[in-house]
Formats: C-alpha cells, structure tokens, sequence
C-alpha cells in the first residue's frame, strides 16, 4: 500500500494557492471533511495535512489547464500502489469540494 506522503510528491508546478488562504476557517473545515470523506471511501487513508495539500495543488494546476485526466496519470504514475481509477477519484475530490 502507498503512502499519503507519497501522494504528496506529486509533481506539479510550484503554484501559490492563495485561494485557500482567502476561505473562512468554517468552510474551509467543512471542505476538508468532505473532501477526505471522499478520498477514505476511495479506500486511501493517510496524513490529513498532505491529502489537503494534494487536492489543493491539483485545483491549482486544473486553474492553470491540466485536464483531470492528466492529473489523474501523474497521480497515478507517482504513486504506483494505486490505481487509475483511485487517482481519477482523488483528483474528482479535489474538484468537488476545492476547485471553483
């Protein structure tokens, strides 16, 4: 089984994500508990702070052009314990409850 450290050494560009920083503590905590929710029924467990970060940087890269396809491949190619599959649910999460 894979790591969420793992999963946080996707590489993607070095974006700032200032939106996160912009959200109220309330709904940011409310994001996040949805947003892991989602990531744990995919069956992917590990640390909370490096999940959230993941699907911040993927929201930042989808703002940026990279299609959810093709994070789902850098997802999955940097993290060989999961599959595609796996990868295409973690970045939908991040879009469902990150992205605007």
């Amino acid at each position: 089984m894979f790591s969420a450290r793992t999963l946080c050494a996707l590489s993607v560009p070095a974006i700032a994500v200032a939106a996160s920083l912009t959200v109220s503590t309330g709904v940011a905590a409310a994001d996040d508990d949805a947003y892991l929710a989602q990531i744990h029924k995919i069956g992917l467990t590990g640390d909370k702070d490096g999940l959230i970060q993941l699907g911040h940087l993927i929201c930042a890269d989808r703002s940026a052009g990279e299609t959810p396809d093709q994070l789902a491949q850098v997802v999955q190619s940097k993290n060989p314990g999961i599959s595609l599959s796996d990868a295409t649910g973690v970045v939908s999460a991040a879009e469902s409850n990150y992205c605007p």
